[in-house]
């Protein structure tokens, strides 16, 4: 009994010295991660007196078999170095570098000493050129840094064909085919913004392979996520600037994907989109380094999950229904709850087949369930476009179960869209396109209903009026063009894409001449299948500085230049709202129209002219007590009785 109450105690004393060990601190670098124009001196200390510091230059992390410091790391420009992982196999596609890509340098360390636990790895990158200053001015810069194996281990790494190369998981074999929490790694993220004066962000993430049949190709789209674990739950963080969130769970950086001409046309389709009724996934341009090696062109993206709905609606993450049909992260196709169930989902497609949608009543119920705004926008978005990945598959959409908001569409994934990729009119494809899609009951019919119908139609022109305008579509491309045009010489030499590279320019320009000449095809389809007549009015106001107009599902905001002029067609009404701004009040409507009220719905017709007019608001005098006759009622300060009000 003795014997056991001492080795009880022994084995406490142990536990107890073994837990109350301390961690040592981090190294410290005495120069930030960043860009360099020539050679830098790099002092690294571990801030225990007697602790070791050992370092590793390829992005492993140290151990005691690592270099040990002994004196600064001079570090300059890694020009005439050979190409080291970049010369991996990534797939059936790959093709080594055409030349020595750029590289910079990356330095992991950790502080030892006997008697305390390990430091943390300090892991930093630095790149350093004459020219740095100004070859990445027009995008963003991520490093990351990680045990290369976790990319390129024959068992374990997540970015090469590896063991698992005879197994196929969905659309896509390999090790980079697999998906859940065994797939991911972690890494450490550095990033700059394009403006490069300063680091912005350092931090270990997890990452894990995206995509479906995109993680065949070469050069992959990787998921990131922020866990505690790696140190903190969110990376706090405005990534996409005061336009996206602070705060993030997870993002991505997105390759070409199946767009092997301009890289950008997904991310472009959705700039039109944002804000307008659907959801979208911002974009910031950016080049990757891995282990210091340039890893080529990517767009930096949000991800559509359970986090990004939190982020944006405030709404219980663990409380929605997040709906795929197409491929996902659960299955290959068909359609899967990515989050939450079903049951709310197809109790509405059981109403939409049991019931006759044309009718006031059965509108009603499906408007109740379901925002006719991104019904209508996410249909127009993928027919404008010509997206030929759609509608049974690429498909997203999402509730919270509470019912504060109903059915609302994502856009995902228009890489085969835009020019080249549409053959056909969209509209001859029985509207939408495609057969089979589980979730094309709700449009189809939805479109029964006249009503309905009307909306729908005014919602094209609305689009086609503002957002869809050529001088918009070409100003983004232009802006997207320009940013990347700095890197895609690199891009090219790394990844041998674009298909070719003296093709990339004319590809980018005959997408921005295909957006502007989808716009007058698409009105002559809109008239061609619906038999209607296009008009053009022109809208006023007596002011622009009184008031603006809200046209059908145009918001005010974006009606600014008076007198404006827009499309629609004779057989559709349209509705107006006069909308005063603060200090002034609606008068009433004239020119083609007479009317008092705020919002009207008028009949089309062609030249048509419509005011509205506004005027200040009129101050008046309120009287609110009188003393006409004050003969000693009440005396003023001189001890005078006057009369007063």
């Amino acid at each position: 009994m003795k014997t056991s109450y001492i080795t009880l105690i022994i084995c406490s004393l142990i536990q107890y010295e073994i837990t109350a060990q301390t961690t040592l601190d981090k190294p410290q670098f005495s120069i930030e991660s960043g860009f360099y124009t020539s050679d830098i001196t790099l002092n690294c200390s571990c801030s225990e007196p007697g602790a070791e510091l050992r370092y590793t230059i390829d992005g492993s992390t140290p151990s005691l078999a690592s270099t040990l410091y002994t004196q600064p790391l001079l570090l300059g420009s890694r020009v005439g170095e050979p190409n080291d992982i970049s010369m991996i196999s990534t797939g059936y596609d790959w093709a080594a570098p055409n030349n020595e890509i750029f590289k910079g340098h990356v330095i992991s360390a950790k502080c030892f000493k006997s008697g305390f636990l390990d430091s943390k790895t300090k892991a930093n990158t630095y790149f350093i050129d004459s020219s740095i200053d100004n070859r990445y001015e027009t995008v963003s810069v991520v490093s990351l840094i990680a045990d290369a194996g976790n990319f390129f281990d024959y068992d374990t790494g997540i970015y090469v064909l590896g063991i698992n190369e005879p197994i196929c998981q969905m659309d896509a074999c390999g090790n980079y085919g697999m998906r859940g929490d065994a797939w991911e790694r972690e890494v450490h993220f550095e990033f700059w913004e394009s403006s490069q004066n300063s680091l912005a962000i350092s931090r270990n993430l997890g990452v894990r392979i995206h995509g479906g049949a995109t993680r065949n190709h070469a050069q992959k789209a990787i998921r990131f996520y922020a866990r505690d674990e790696y140190g903190k739950k969110n990376l706090e963080y405005p990534l996409f600037g005061e336009a996206g969130p602070t705060s993030f769970k997870r993002f991505m950086l997105r390759a070409g994907g199946n767009d092997g001409e301009t890289m950008v046309r997904d991310s472009y389709h959705h700039q039109f989109f944002t804000g307008a009724g659907v959801e979208t996934q911002l974009y910031k341009p950016c080049v990757l380094f891995v282990n210091g090696e340039f890893w080529g062109y990517h767009g930096l993206r949000e991800s559509y999950n359970k986090h990004y709905f939190n982020s944006y609606y405030a709404i219980d993450k663990d409380s929605i229904d997040y709906i795929s049909e197409g491929p996902s992260d659960i299955v290959l196709g068909g359609v899967v709850a990515d989050e939450g169930d079903m049951v709310s989902f197809d109790t509405l497609l059981y109403y939409i087949d049991n019931n006759d949608i044309s009718t006031s009543a059965g509108y009603n119920y499906v408007a109740n369930e379901v925002d006719i705004l991104s019904l209508s926008t996410i249909y127009i978005a993928e027919m404008f476009v010509g997206n030929q990945d759609w509608p049974g598959n690429n498909v997203k959409l999402w509730r919270p179960k509470d019912n504060s908001r109903k059915w609302e569409w994502c856009l995902v994934d228009t890489d085969i869209a835009g020019v080249g990729n549409m053959p056909v009119n969209m509209f001859s494809l029985d509207i939408p396109p495609g057969e089979g899609s589980y979730t094309e009951p709700i449009i189809l019919e939805m479109l029964t209903n006249a009503e309905f119908l009307d909306y729908y139609i005014n919602r094209w022109a609305d689009l086609l009026n503002t957002r869809l305008l050529s001088s918009n579509t070409g100003s983004k491309l232009d802006l997207t063009r320009d940013n990347m045009a700095q890197v895609i010489d690199e891009q090219y030499e790394r990844w041998d894409t674009p298909q070719e590279l003296i093709d990339w320019l004319p590809a980018m320009n005959d997408q921005k001449n295909w957006m502007e000449q989808r716009v007058p095809i698409v009105w002559d389809e809109l008239e061609d299948y619906y038999t209607i007549t296009k008009a053009n009015i022109t809208l006023d106001v007596s002011s622009a500085s009184h008031g603006s107009i809200q046209c059908n599902t145009i918001p005010p905001n974006e009606l600014t230049n008076f007198p404006w002029s827009g499309d629609y067609f004779i057989e559709v009404p349209i509705h107006l709202k006069a909308v005063n701004k603060p200090g002034y009040q609606f008068i009433e409507w004239v020119g083609d129209v007479s009317s008092i009220d705020k919002e009207i719905t008028v009949s089309v017709t062609a030249g048509m002219n419509i005011t509205a007019v506004f005027e200040p608001l009129t101050k008046s005098i309120v009287i609110n007590e009188l003393i006409a006759s004050n003969n000693s009622s009440s005396a003023d300060g001189a001890g005078e009785y006057d009369d007063w009000i």
